[in-house]
Order: C-alpha cells, then sequence, then structure tokens
C-alpha cells in the first residue's frame, strides 16, 4: 500500500502553539493542502481527522520521543543525596542527539535535562490521544517499508532545513518574513504549496510554528524516499530511546 497522507506536527506544551500540516501525494509528487496552528482547531480532533480520511498516513513528529536509556535506569535506583554513576552526556544525551550533532551540526535539546522534557510529554500525550481516536496502532517506525496501516517518525526542522541547505536559525521572529519565504521556496518540487494568497501558504508565511510543521512534511519526504540518516544499528536502547530521521548529505556549511 502506498504512503497517501504526510502529516507534520510541531508540538508545544500549549495547543495554539503548535503548528500542523497534511500533505497527500498528488500526480507529480507530494502537495500540502493544509497548514494552521493549534490555536484554529483543537490538534487531537484535527489529526484524528486526517488521519481517518488517510489509508497510510506518516506522522512526523517534532519532539523527542523517547529519554535516554542511563537516565532512566539511574533514577530508577536513585536515592535523595546519593551519587549518580554516569557522565553528563550519557545522562541527558539520547544516542540519537550525538549522532545528529555530529552529522549535521545541529543540536537537539536534551531532553534529559531540558524544559524539552515537557513538550515531549505533550507529544507522547497527544499521540496517545491521536491513536485512541483514530484507532489506529500508528507505531514508531525504522524503515520506510513498515507501517501498513501508517506510523510515526520524529523529526527534527533545524537539521533537516541545514541539511537541505535551507536557512536553519533566526527564522523564527515575526519580522523575518524573508527567510522564511527562502525556506518556503526552497521547497521546490519536494514539497509543492498551493497558492501564495491560500490560507495555508499564509500561515506558513506568518507563522513559524506552522512553518515547521510543514518542514517535519520535508523531513518525512526524506524518510520515505530512503534519503534520511538510519541508525548505524537497531538494539533495544535505541528502541527505548528513539531516532530523529535527518536528510544525509555533505558536511553542512556553518552558515
Amino acid at each position: 500500500m502506498t504512503w497517501d497522507c504526510i502529516i507534520g506536527i510541531d508540538c508545544a506544551t500549549a495547543a495554539e502553539k503548535t503548528g500542523l500540516a497534511r500533505a497527500v501525494r498528488g500526480e507529480a509528487g507530494w502537495v500540502l493542502v493544509e497548514a494552521m496552528s493549534g490555536a484554529e482547531v483543537v490538534p487531537v480532533e484535527q489529526v484524528a481527522e486526517w488521519i481517518s480520511a488517510a489509508e497510510r498516513p506518516l506522522l512526523c513528529i517534532d519532539a523527542p520521543l523517547g529519554w535516554p536509556v542511563a537516565l532512566g535506569q539511574s533514577l530508577a535506583e536513585h536515592r535523595a543525596g546519593a551519587g549518580i554513576g554516569p557522565g553528563a552526556d550519557e545522562l541527558f544525551h539520547r544516542r540519537c542527539d550525538s549522532f545528529i550533532h555530529e552529522r549535521t551540526g545541529c543540536r537537539p535539546m536534551e531532553v534529559g535535562a531540558n524544559f524539552i522534557a515537557r513538550t515531549a510529554r505533550a507529544a507522547l500525550g497527544l499521540l496517545a490521544e491521536v491513536r485512541e481516536h483514530s484507532r489506529r496502532h500508528l507505531p514508531l517506525l525504522w524503515h520506510p517499508g513498515a507501517g501498513d496501516e501508517g506510523g510515526v517518525i520524529e523529526v527534527y526542522p533545524a537539521a533537516t532545513l541545514r541539511m537541505h541547505e535551507l536557512p536553519w536559525r533566526r527564522y523564527k521572529p515575526a519580522a523575518e518574513l524573508e527567510r522564511r519565504d527562502i525556506i518556503m521556496e526552497g521547497f521546490g518540487e519536494t514539497l509543492a504549496l498551493p497558492g501564495a494568497h491560500s490560507a495555508a501558504t499564509q500561515a506558513l508565511r506568518t507563522q513559524a510554528d506552522v512553518l515547521d510543521a510543514a518542514v517535519c512534511i520535508l523531513a518525512g519526504i526524506d524518510f520515505l524516499e530512503g534519503q534520511a540518516m538510519a541508525p548505524p544499528r537497531l538494539d533495544e536502547d535505541l528502541a527505548k530511546e528513539g531516532w530523529i530521521w535527518t536528510r544525509r548529505g555533505s558536511a553542512p556549511s556553518p552558515a
């Protein structure tokens, strides 16, 4: 069965800061058809509706979907006042965080040591509700051939933008319309956008969270086309921590 829908979700702890976007496969490739802020809809209900209308949807989520194994093991046995054996990097970095930083130059936030943990929890809560509403299993995927009824991957917009050689920093402030325009133009034929005056395109241009949701879709296309970097090896620890799917490419420029 062919993948027929890609849903990008830029997660946040508050619904109104969540970005949502949907693309479908057209005759010439992937086409973005809807993009909006969670302030306009109930994110869980909107995503569940999109999933129900698709045969094989791919959800691309911008939020950590797991925690470092060493952190979980250490905290499970820890008592107040006692030392913690593993070093800070091992405790607070997932294996994929180090991999992505090494390969792209972009450093994912430390889910074990940062407020991003709240976003991770919110993302997992949203995913659980979406599964319940849509009555789909939606497993975490490790290759594009899996997930006959759909699935989920974790993505990281900054790294995806950088590996596509697009602006990956300083595009979120409201005044940075030019940088966001460059990003949208950079989607090219990989992800076609609706007309310049459409509600979806205007949302991408004026709301960075919504634009990030579209970049999540771009990462999903890379994954489905085999252009994303797979784990060097898959083991039980990695299955617990998760993986960030990012386009492979040459060494990134510092810009």
